[in-house]
């Protein structure tokens, strides 16, 4: 097995860990809820387990770059891909930033947080049209304007009621594990 191929293997196989270690920190905190919680403040210091959340968003963040060797040899330098290489490094950066960054240090929390969920938009904007340029799979297409749609509405809600919806937060988290997930296995999947 190919660097490559073993990189990507370990990301697929880490979003579903990642998943599950969301929803075991969740169940972990007396009176959580996902429809009243957002999901950073499963990395406060006061929550029980505030380092595995933060050390396993950093974890995520770094092996999301293992997408961008494949994405680069099997589509080739076109600008459209490069800018989606580029778009897929800022929202790896911004993961890991939220790692760094927990709710309990409030200003460089709520900067990373705009710039993740921004990361995610622009990607999936990037993305959509190189999925369909390259006659990709109509599921990704799909999923990624469900994920630029969350994204926006997260963000639109965001504005309109000065704080963050906590369930679109999750759901938009879940759509974006769903895509890299989906995304890494379809490149996992054109490696010789």
């Amino acid at each position: 097995m190919s660097t490559q191929k073993l990189a990507l293997f370990l990301f697929i196989i880490y979003l579903v860990i990642y998943t599950c270690i969301l929803i075991i920190l969740k169940s972990k905190i007396k009176g959580y809820s996902i429809h009243k919680h957002v999901v950073s403040l499963l990395g406060v210091e006061k929550s029980p387990f505030g380092s595995i959340f933060n050390l396993s968003t950093i974890i995520y963040g770094l092996l999301s770059f293992s997408m961008i060797s494949p994405l680069l040899n099997q589509y080739g330098n076109n600008p459209l891909v490069i800018l989606g290489i580029i778009s897929l490094i800022s929202t790896g950066v911004a993961t890991i930033l939220v790692g760094i960054f927990p709710m309990n240090i409030p200003r460089a929390h709520k900067f990373v947080s705009y710039y993740v969920f921004s990361s995610v938009l622009v990607t999936g904007i990037i993305f959509t049209p190189i999925f369909i340029t390259y006659g990709l799979s109509k599921f990704m297409i799909w999923l990624s304007i469900w994920t630029i749609l969350s994204t926006f509405l997260l963000s639109m809600v965001a504005l309109v009621e000065k704080r963050t919806n906590s369930f679109l937060e999750w759901s938009n988290l879940f759509y974006t594990i769903l895509w890299n997930f989906s995304f890494a296995y379809m490149l996992f999947r054109g490696i010789a």
